[in-house]
């Protein structure tokens, strides 16, 4: 009567049921040294039972079939979502080349307004030359004591460049009627001058 309950049971049961029976079946087979002796008349039926007990295979094809469905579905939002990564390292590497081409820009212009300041300090050295020859020229043509009373008034710095264009007659000249205090401190800037290159 167990059997036969259990048969039509495994008919009309789910297969979530089955495969708990089929388990709970299988651990008594697997553990025959647990079990009491069996007489012949019971291994007939009992092998019968345990072949109508064996799990479907059912449940386990509509698993592969569930992940399968489920693989597929996302297969296509790994899709987009590859290629909307794809599309952000292109906008990315499209941004940097805009940068890149933007810096590259600007250096070219700091180099041109480099070369621009460059040229008018240059042209200021030149024209700050031309006019402290021109100014050296004014007191060589000056009478000594004359040009020793003007050379007195001046910062240190520029009487020193005008004595360095002078020729070495007329620097002497001019500083033997300087103050002598005075005459020795240009002296001394002169030949610290003279010594740097």
């Amino acid at each position: 009567m167990g059997f036969e309950t259990a048969g039509f049971g495994l008919r009309n049961a789910p297969a979530a049921s089955l495969a708990a029976v089929a388990g709970d079946n299988l651990a008594q087979a697997q553990a025959p040294a647990q079990t009491p002796a069996q007489t012949p008349a019971q291994a007939p039926s009992q092998a019968a039972a345990g072949q109508a007990k064996t799990p479907p295979v059912a449940p386990a094809q509509a698993v592969a079939a569930q992940t399968a469905a489920q693989g597929q579905g996302e297969q296509p939002l790994n899709w987009q979502m590859l290629k909307q990564k794809q599309e952000e390292l292109a906008a990315r590497e499209a941004a940097l080349k805009t940068l890149e081409t933007d810096l590259n820009a600007r250096q070219q212009r700091l180099t041109a307004l480099e070369a621009q300041v460059k040229s008018l300090i240059d042209q200021a050295n030149a024209l700050k030359d031309e006019k402290l020859k021109h100014l050296i020229g004014v007191y060589v043509n000056m009478k000594a004591k004359q040009a020793a009373q003007v050379l007195e008034t001046l910062d240190e710095i520029t009487a020193v460049k005008i004595l360095a264009g002078m020729s070495g007659r007329q620097a002497g000249e001019i500083l033997s009627s300087v103050n002598p205090r005075k005459a020795a401190r240009l002296s001394e800037d002169l030949t610290k001058m003279q010594l740097t290159p």
